[in-house]
């Protein structure tokens, strides 16, 4: 008896022993892989977890780092700036145990979020029955070796996780892979993002270097959900959403406040990334936020640059048109989309960001997934290119109403433009379409809006003194005023609350 009492408790002990070793041995987040990229150019941290005191030296491309686990087991160390690099190379972690990354590749790393239209895929996708345009010969053609593409699997956390959960997606009918090569069988066995595809190709085919792509989305999301709970605290409109991120498992406002963000993006920070791309609204429209998701974008990447500890380049899209007005759940005015992109266009006052304006990339108006996901990844694309790779040449926005700019002129007002490009147009020649101007009595009347120049004159019968300039101003609204690159107008009123979001931004 006393031998079998002895034999258990060292079989708890040994059991408990390998437990601890586990827990200490050395290992890496998800976010580092076979086939990944690194980002060039900038520092690259490296971490993970060791039994505490242990020291461990990361090798690559030439250099080594070492770090010493700390009491928790973490460690890290900050690659210096690398070269772009087609070459496949090996990342080496090595400490009393070696982990090794093969196939390694330095270019620009780019991640992409937000909810069911940053998620819909080039091909099929259970709920949207209409799949991106032409999704079997864009599948056919995504031979891109040097493009590698993440998926991140979806999990909400009540606090921040420390890895990604890759079981996750067990139930669903594609597996975890890590880090792929785009080729046409990986890009639709992860169903990897539309746009952040198109994005990615464009960019490859424009700068011919490596490109790492992050999807990290979620369908039916809201912003709060994204947003770490710290993001909040500056801004005392949003004062309730930090009180909610300190109670878990408590839902405010129809979501679970900080939990994307914890399970999905705090594990992969501070991973290198050049930059991000967002489109995400439909939610919070659709639980009428209007103009307090200015508050909410605003401080939605403030927090994530935090993180990152720098002014990220964030590019975001802004929503498509769409019939809200024809739900009843709760009801929706005509203009509530409206003023939902007015709120999203107030980002713009950031550094480092640039919208994509959608008005004519819907065909059917009572489709939430509209299939023109290339137009939007290419569009992204533009931004990036001009801002962030030196593309003097490429005109990346459609015209954007330089704010303060309006003139009364007796019968007509006078409007001067942003983003002129090769000069303003109507894009199928006929009269310009969704102006409407009211004089100091608040009353809209639909206007004529003829083009001067970089400016737009408008007159109105019944408006004898124009005074405030509407355009777009509906959730129906698909405008013919583009410029001659191909890019439709940014939709405005010139008298937008937010303190005219692109006064300085872009201004001659």
């Amino acid at each position: 008896m006393k031998i079998k009492i002895h034999y258990r408790f060292f079989i708890l002990g040994v059991s408990f022993f390998l437990r601890l070793s586990s827990a200490f041995a050395l290992t890496l987040p998800h976010i580092f892989g076979d086939h990944m990229v690194l980002q060039s150019g900038q520092p690259v941290p490296i971490w993970g977890w060791a039994p505490p005191g242990e020291t461990i030296t990361v090798s690559f491309a030439g250099q080594k780092k070492s770090a010493t686990a700390a009491g928790d087991g973490h460690w890290e160390v900050s690659l210096d700036p690398l070269t772009v690099s087609t070459n496949p190379a090996e990342l080496i972690i090595a400490g009393s145990e070696t982990v090794a990354f093969k196939d390694v590749l330095v270019g620009e790393v780019w991640l992409c979020s937000g909810q069911s239209n940053m998620q819909k895929p080039v091909g099929t996708w259970r709920g949207q029955p209409i799949p991106t345009i032409n999704y079997q010969q864009e599948l056919a053609a995504a031979n891109f070796p040097l493009i590698r593409l993440m998926n991140v699997e979806i999990f909400n956390a009540e606090l921040p996780a420390r890895d990604f959960d890759i079981r996750a997606r067990t139930n669903l009918d594609y597996p975890w892979k890590g880090w792929v090569a785009c080729n046409p069988t990986s890009l639709d066995e992860i169903k990897f993002s539309a746009v952040g595809y198109f994005f990615s190709r464009k960019l490859f085919e424009e700068i011919k270097i490596p490109i790492g792509m992050i999807e990290a989305t979620a369908g039916g999301t809201s912003i709060e959900a994204w947003t770490p709970a710290s993001g909040f605290a500056n801004d005392p409109a949003l004062a309730d959403f930090v009180k909610a991120a300190q109670t878990p498992k408590v839902r405010f406002e129809g979501t679970s406040i900080s939990t994307l963000y914890n399970g999905m993006i705090h594990p992969m920070v501070p991973f290198a990334l050049r930059g991000v791309l967002w489109y995400q609204g439909e939610s919070n429209l659709l639980k009428r936020d209007g103009e307090i998701y200015a508050n909410k974008m605003t401080a939605f990447i403030k927090s994530w640059r935090a993180d990152w500890g720098r002014d990220v380049p964030f590019y975001f899209v802004q929503l498509p048109p769409l019939l809200y007005s024809a739900r009843t759940n709760p009801p929706h005015a005509f203009t509530d989309e409206a003023v939902f992109r007015e709120a999203q266009a107030a980002a713009l006052k950031l550094p480092n960001t640039g919208m994509v304006v959608t008005t004519d990339l819907v065909d059917d108006l009572k489709n939430m997934h509209p299939p023109q996901k290339k137009e939007v990844g290419e569009r992204l694309a533009l931004l990036a290119l001009a801002n962030d790779y030196g593309r003097k040449d490429i005109e990346p926005s459609g015209p954007e109403y330089r704010a303060e700019s309006i003139k009364h002129e007796g019968y007509k007002a006078v409007l001067r433009f942003n983003h002129v490009g090769k000069g303003l147009v109507s894009k199928d020649g006929q009269p310009l379409t969704w102006f409407e101007t009211a004089g100091k009595d608040g009353k809209f009347f639909p206007a004529k809006a003829e083009i001067s120049g970089d400016a737009i004159v408008i007159t109105c019968p019944e408006v004898t003194e124009p005074w405030v300039v509407r355009f777009a101003w509906g959730e129906s609204a698909r405008p013919n005023f583009y410029n001659e690159n191909g890019l439709p107008a940014v939709p405005f009123r010139t008298d937008n609350p937010f303190t005219q979001f692109s006064k300085s931004k872009n201004a001659p």
